[in-house]
């Protein structure tokens, strides 16, 4: 028997905890791969999400802008012929804006002028030679001023006509309304 002092050896093997088997070093690349390749996908597919939906959709981010807006008055009335400018867009002091249309106030020169030769013709003659000459002016001067109201209904007759077609094809894209369109075919 052996005594306390001595060890015991045995030539058995010893009993280990099992260690996990290491994973192969092209395993974890096949992981990481796969990672980055999911995280590119679903960067992708968020990125076409967003592009589409800001296809159709407007966004805005509240910002304030200074600017200086001047109401612009014109010193006559008519119908403008054409517009110099567009929306938004600078302008400098005496520059044309828009055109108006000449021809209802050549109609009032026209008027004048013919009141004009009236009153110089009762002014200046007292036979009849001077009224015989005040008579042809302000003839002269009605003629001149009915042409051009002739001119001025030919074209108040052409915007009309215009105006109804614009309301009539606006109507068929339902722009306006159909009592809009009355009002235009009245006018016209």
């Amino acid at each position: 028997m052996a005594t306390a002092t001595q060890p015991q050896t045995t030539n058995a093997p010893r009993a280990t905890a099992p260690t996990p088997p290491e994973p192969a070093p092209g395993n974890k690349r096949r992981i990481v791969l796969a990672l980055v390749a999911l995280g590119v996908i679903l960067g992708l597919g968020w990125g076409v999400k967003q592009w589409l939906y800001g296809r159709g959709h407007e966004s805005t981010d509240n910002a304030q802008v200074d600017g200086h807006l001047v109401p612009v008055l014109a010193k006559v009335s008519g119908y403008v012929t054409k517009v110099n400018v567009a929306e938004n867009d600078r302008v400098r002091q005496d520059s044309t804006l828009v055109r108006i249309d000449e021809r209802e106030y050549s109609v009032k020169l026209a008027q004048a002028d013919a009141d004009l030769a009236a009153a110089r013709a009762a002014a200046g003659g007292n036979g009849l030679q001077g009224q015989a000459q005040a008579a042809v002016e302000n003839a002269s001067g009605q003629r001149a001023a009915l042409n051009a109201n002739i001119a001025a209904a030919r074209a108040n007759a052409v915007k009309a006509d215009a105006d109804l077609g614009r309301m009539r094809e606006l109507v068929s894209k339902q722009v306006v309304s159909r009592q809009q369109l009355d009002a235009a075919q009245a006018a016209a």
